[in-house]
């Protein structure tokens, strides 16, 4: 009977052990199958996103100007349907910090106002200026086979000049940003030639302007540049235009095909324009009608 009970005993060890055991085995076998934890990173407000030590990029823009020495006033800029910005100086340092976009400039001095011209401006942008009482720039106007012109208009920031006899100007802009052209009277014709771009932000010593002053013919009318497109505002008795039946207040909507919208009267005056005998094609609109009509290019007498 003891003997039976003590087998019994030994028997009840043996099974608990081995259930341990199997547990223990469970467990570890579990522990390995699980995916490691990966810990949550939350970024706050307050978070740094660079490393400490690391440049830190400028999310605005900076406008210096500097003007004459010892003279107050005040450069405005302004951003299209925003508020205002100004820096004020006694000094002649001005300095501004914009948000990226478009913003117009000026300069309040001495009891009067210039603009300085419009300015697109990205995040980390330095723009800079000179600002003067008095702006100079020289310039030489040229013909097509790079001789001088003389007695040539030159105009542009509002200023007018003439060339001299070597075909040299000195124009004094009275804004900070413009299209300067010079123009050429060849007879009964104006000429133009293309705009040489002057900015205080971007300021060059001199400029040269190349005019052809090659033989032209018209058909004898002024075009004016009108919100409507372009405009004739004026018609030279006896002309091609006048026996075409051209009459003022006609809009040329297109010449030789091409759509003058949004052109500038320069840019039609060149196609109208030609070597004489040619013709060239207009669509007119006229009182809600369109017409078209043909018409000869000849030379024209300034006195005619």
């Amino acid at each position: 009977m003891r003997r039976r009970l003590w087998v019994m005993v030994v028997l009840g060890l043996l099974a608990a052990a081995l259930f341990v055991g199997m547990r223990q085995v469970d467990h570890v076998r579990t522990a390995h199958m699980r995916k490691p934890r990966v810990p949550e990173i939350r970024i706050g407000r307050d978070t740094p996103t660079r490393a400490a030590g690391a440049s830190v990029e400028r999310d605005y823009a900076t406008v210096h100007c500097v003007g004459p020495e010892g003279a107050s006033g005040t450069v405005w800029a302004r951003e299209a349907g925003g508020e205002a910005r100004t820096a004020a100086s006694d000094d002649g340092q001005y300095n501004l910090a914009l948000a990226p976009g478009t913003w117009s400039l000026s300069w309040q001095h001495d009891e009067r106002w210039t603009n300085l011209g419009t300015l697109d401006l990205d995040a980390g942008d330095v723009a800079e200026c000179q600002l003067k009482t008095r702006w100079a720039l020289a310039g030489k106007v040229v013909n097509l086979l790079d001789e001088p012109l003389a007695g040539v208009e030159v105009w542009g920031c509002g200023d007018t000049v003439e060339t001299d006899e070597r075909g040299e100007f000195t124009l004094n802009p009275r804004k900070g940003e413009c299209l300067v052209r010079a123009r050429v009277r060849d007879g009964a014709l104006s000429r133009h030639s293309e705009g040489a771009y002057f900015s205080v932000f971007d300021p060059v010593e001199s400029v040269k302007l190349t005019l052809d002053d090659s033989p032209v013919a018209g058909i004898g009318v002024l075009i004016a540049q009108v919100d409507e497109g372009i405009r004739v505002d004026g018609v030279r008795p006896e002309s091609p235009a006048e026996e075409a039946g051209l009459e003022n207040g006609d809009m040329i909507v297109a010449i030789d095909g091409h759509d003058t919208e949004g052109w500038s009267s320069y840019e039609a005056m060149d196609e109208i324009t030609g070597d004489e005998g040619t013709v060239v094609k207009l669509e007119i609109r006229r009182e809600g009608r369109t017409l078209d009509v043909t018409v000869r290019r000849e030379r024209f007498e300034a006195d005619d």
